[in-house]
Order: structure tokens, then C-alpha cells, then sequence
């Protein structure tokens, strides 16, 4: 079997979709309290799971919650970065940072704002 065509372009073809799935199974570990406290977060940075060493009950109830959300902010920021990674070459992200929107950071409805106005901008310059 023969493809035929601009190997850049399939390349990013071949990208995009298979980028997709793995996004959505990206997970975020991050730990604290040397080791004894470890959180899983998925893609859009929910807990889906914290693990606590036996030796975590023994922190202050004010230093292991604090410990949990440390940990918690880590595995943030490592699935952040596995999703940068996976959307850094493809071309479907619209230069919009896939991770910032995933995690509620990035305000997607002014980005639609700015775009409607380009566009309403160059539908009035074309009009004689």
C-alpha cells in the first residue's frame, strides 16, 4: 500500500487524530508530605484518586489537607504538561493552549468574542 501526498501534512493529520484519545486518558500524579501524601488528576484536573501512607494520618489535620492540595497542584500541572505535549504539533488547537481550557483557565468565550469581531471587522472593510 502506496500513500501519496505532502508528508508534512499527513504527519499532521496522523497527529491530530491520534491525539485526541490520549488527552482523554491523561493523568497527573503529584505527592507530598515526602511521599506519603500521592493524588491522581485526569485532563481537566479533578481528582480521581488520593492515596494516603499510613503515616499521613499522623500529620496535623491542617498540614495534611494542606498536603493534599500541594499534591493536588502538582498532578494539575503534570497533566498540564502531557497535554501541551500531546496538542505542541497539532494544528486542530487553533494556537489556543488545549491544557488552559481543559483546567478552566482560559477564558474560551472571550477568545470567541475577539474572533467575531475580526471577522465582522473584515466583512466591513470589504463592503465598498
Amino acid at each position: 500500500m502506496t500513500i501519496k501526498g505532502d508528508p508534512d501534512v499527513l504527519m499532521k493529520v496522523a497527529h491530530s487524530v491520534l491525539a485526541e484519545p490520549y488527552a482523554s486518558a491523561v493523568q497527573g500524579w503529584g505527592e507530598a508530605a515526602n511521599g506519603y501524601v500521592k493524588v491522581c488528576v485526569g485532563p481537566s484536573g479533578v481528582l480521581q484518586s488520593v492515596e494516603l501512607d499510613r503515616r499521613a494520618m499522623r500529620l496535623p489535620s491542617q498540614d495534611l489537607a494542606a498536603s493534599i492540595v500541594a499534591a493536588a497542584r502538582e498532578g494539575q500541572q503534570a497533566a498540564a504538561a502531557k497535554i501541551r505535549e500531546i496538542y505542541a504539533t497539532s494544528d486542530k488547537n487553533g494556537g489556543i493552549d488545549v491544557a488552559s481550557i481543559a483546567q478552566g483557565e482560559y477564558d474560551v468565550s472571550q477568545y470567541i468574542d475577539e474572533r467575531l469581531e475580526k471577522a465582522r471587522a473584515m466583512i466591513r472593510n470589504a463592503r465598498y
